[in-house]
């Protein structure tokens, strides 16, 4: 994400640590990071999107749920 090669990513039951620090240069980067709900990012459901897109991948998810 930081660096340009994807647009968005998410993925489902990590370990915080495995999160953490990639987060923050994501985030830093100017994406967007949240659970499915839109709500702050957690372990259980993490995404992570450019401004672009973040919103119509949450849609996406939550229609393929």
């Amino acid at each position: 994400m930081a660096c340009g090669r994807l647009d968005g990513y998410f993925e489902e039951n990590v370990k915080s640590w495995d999160i953490m620090a990639g987060e923050l240069i994501a985030r830093e980067a100017g994406a967007i990071t949240s659970d499915f709900a839109g709500d702050p990012a957690r372990p259980a459901e993490f995404l992570v999107a450019t401004v672009g897109i973040h919103a119509a991948l949450l849609h996406i998810i939550n229609r393929a749920d």
